[in-house]
């Protein structure tokens, strides 16, 4: 991260002033303040540290490592049992509610500096985020990109170990993007992000939807309450003063797009939201107000090739993403480039030399003839999807062959979706090898209990295994599988690491695959 004097201690303790309730330490006005931080860990000389209670315990019991790592002073909600002497501390009641504006304030509002693009939904989000960052780095623009791949000016990605991370560390990302040159900026915004307040503030250009089945159900307590957080997203999301004209990118064949849509029409008065709608699936009645519609797709071994009506104007393109739902999120993607005000043959131009991200659909070569792909998919909508894809290409290129899917079900999460996607994944493979994914600090065999109940009553004993060591599973499915076979590798995707008893280990499902012998 760039180190830049954003303000000095007067100027905070005079944003602050109205508000602060005690103080208890010696602070000098000219002093430079180079960071906010949440996290003791990502503290630095010349950060002041936000100390705010967590799930299971407040920031106050850090000061000591805050201290340590360089930040000279606290901002807390309230009085610390203890602080190192050397530490300053300023009291804010409610400093939870005040953060946005303490962020954006700090960091000089970044968001109204450039065009955000804020992409939201179960499914999607990652390869829409990348596709859009792809588009506008292909048209000649600098790009910041933020979400589950890293942060950073587009294709220079760090990972940050978070889809939306804290609303410090966001405005901090955009000012970063701000004086990197960036005009557009693209993220990815969880429904935790959107109930926890962690986008509090932002002034969106572009509000997108990806499509909307259910997640986090564990986090959000039912489907319902998941998906008015995504509506929460556009409908709550207050923008900044004197922000300009913000619009909606909605999936109108979606049921949480239809009601965004429907919304939007019932207060057309609002004259600072427009909305683009647009339309991948071809087995609904295509809306007659979508703006980017996708009229015919031909599958090929490599891609689609489509035929495209952008307000009213037909085109054809091929794209080389694998998969039905791609062309939902490729369609997303084209629809905020295009709302930006880009030419529309332009935007044509780029579309075949556009590529997957990581761990999305991704093809790994291993010393076997076999068609082994990784994926991300950790949901039952999105294993559904990718095994579905895999079908239509064992059926395009070998029949005959099989398909072997290799996943598990992360723990400390939601729990409904373990049987569910066991399930799938019988239904829609031909061989399953359960095993683990990051169980974090859940017994493995917990997981996989929960994960079994997905198997039908009579099920075929022959055409499942059950590893719990995630290595030891991938190399039995490559082993296994026959020539011409496809192997799935689902769950982690681009992730290098596994989390097993609070600890963190080095691990890569494309690199177990290519460092295999048979």
């Amino acid at each position: 991260m760039i180190k830049v004097a954003r303000k000095t201690m007067a100027e905070l303790a005079a944003f602050l002033s109205p508000n602060i309730a005690a103080e208890q330490g010696v602070w000098q006005g000219n002093t430079s303040v180079f960071h906010l931080v949440r996290h003791a860990n990502e503290a630095s000389e010349g950060s002041v540290f936000i100390a705010l209670p967590g799930l299971k315990t407040h920031a106050n019991q850090y000061l000591q490592q805050a201290r340590q790592a360089g930040a000279h002073w606290v901002i807390s909600d309230r009085m610390p049992k203890q602080r190192p002497t050397d530490m300053g501390i300023w009291v804010v009641p409610n400093l939870s509610n005040r953060l946005a504006d303490l962020a954006n304030w700090f960091y000089d509002y970044p968001s109204s500096q450039l065009s955000l693009i804020g992409v939201t939904g179960t499914n999607g989000k990652t390869t829409t985020s990348f596709l859009v960052a792809q588009l506008l780095n292909l048209l000649g623009q600098k790009v910041a990109l933020l979400g589950t791949l890293g942060a950073g000016v587009y294709p220079n990605l760090r990972y940050t170990g978070h889809t939306t991370p804290d609303i410090l560390t966001t405005q901090a990302w955009l000012a970063e993007a701000v004086s990197e040159g960036c005009k557009f900026a693209v993220m990815e915004v969880s429904s935790h992000a959107i109930v926890q307040q962690r986008i509090a503030g932002l002034a969106f250009a572009i509000k997108a939807l990806t499509q909307v089945t259910e997640d986090h159900i564990d986090f959000h307590g039912s489907v319902a309450a998941y998906h008015q957080a995504k509506q929460d997203f556009f409908i709550k999301g207050s923008q900044p003063k004197n922000h300009p004209a913000e619009t909606w990118v909605v999936n109108i064949a979606d049921g949480v797009g239809q009601q965004l849509d429907f919304a939007l029409k019932q207060h057309s008065a609002e004259p600072s939201i427009s909305c683009v709608r647009y339309q991948a699936d071809l087995s609904v009645v295509t809306h007659a107000d979508a703006s980017l519609v996708a009229l015919a797709q031909s599958p090929r071994a490599h891609g689609f090739q489509l035929s495209l009506r952008w307000q009213q104007q037909a085109w054809s393109c091929h794209t080389n993403l694998l998969g039905d739902y791609n062309i939902e999120n490729l369609l997303c993607s084209l629809s905020c480039v295009l709302s930006l005000g880009f030419d529309l043959k332009q935007v044509q131009d780029t579309v075949p030399s556009l590529v997957a991200p990581p761990g999305r659909l991704e093809r790994v070569a291993c010393l076997k003839p076999l068609n082994v792909v990784v994926d991300f998919a950790h949901t039952t909508d999105a294993l559904r999807r990718v095994l579905q894809t895999l079908n239509e290409l064992r059926q395009a290129i070998k029949p005959s062959c099989s398909i072997w899917v290799i996943f598990g079900c992360g723990g400390d999460r939601d729990k409904t979706k373990r049987p569910a996607m066991t399930a799938q994944a019988y239904q829609l493979a031909d061989y399953l090898v359960l095993t683990s994914d990051n169980p974090r600090s859940e017994p493995i065999e917990t997981i996989l209990a929960d994960m079994l109940a997905g198997l039908p009553s009579g099920f075929d004993n022959k055409k499942m295994i059950i590893e719990t060591d995630r290595k030891r599973a991938i190399e039995t499915a490559l082993y296994r599988a026959k020539e011409g076979d496809w192997v799935l590798v689902a769950g982690k995707g681009h992730e290098s690491t596994q989390q097993i008893n609070g600890q963190c280990y080095v691990f890569s499902d494309q690199q177990v695959i290519k460092e295999w012998t048979p």
